[in-house]
């Protein structure tokens, strides 16, 4: 079986940046926000053995998104198999409007 390669969007990136800093500022949680984003950064690590193991919730532009939940946020991906690729798009926290924000 081959392993996929995972790959974060510069978006996602912002996205884990400010969860960070909201759970470590905000909150002032910074061993809660160290764990959340390693429970995160681990699932999308799982991704790479399993991509398709989630049902397509979203096509944008012919894009095929799909999502896993990690404690509060949601992950959204798609999966590239000609290049052999699980590009994670977005991290949103569940509770947000998400029809709105994909």
């Amino acid at each position: 079986m081959n392993k996929y390669q995972v790959v974060y969007s510069s978006a996602a990136l912002e996205q884990l940046a400010e969860i960070f800093q909201y759970i470590t500022e905000v909150l002032e949680n910074p061993v809660s926000a160290h764990k959340t984003i390693s429970k995160i950064i681990k699932r999308c690590g799982e991704l790479s053995v399993f991509p398709k193991g989630s049902v397509v919730k979203y096509v944008i532009n012919k894009a095929e998104l799909r999502s896993v939940k990690v404690n509060n946020f949601i992950v959204f991906y798609e999966v590239d198999d000609e290049q052999s690729k699980v590009i994670v798009r977005d991290v949103i926290y569940a509770r947000r409007d998400v029809k709105n924000l994909v």
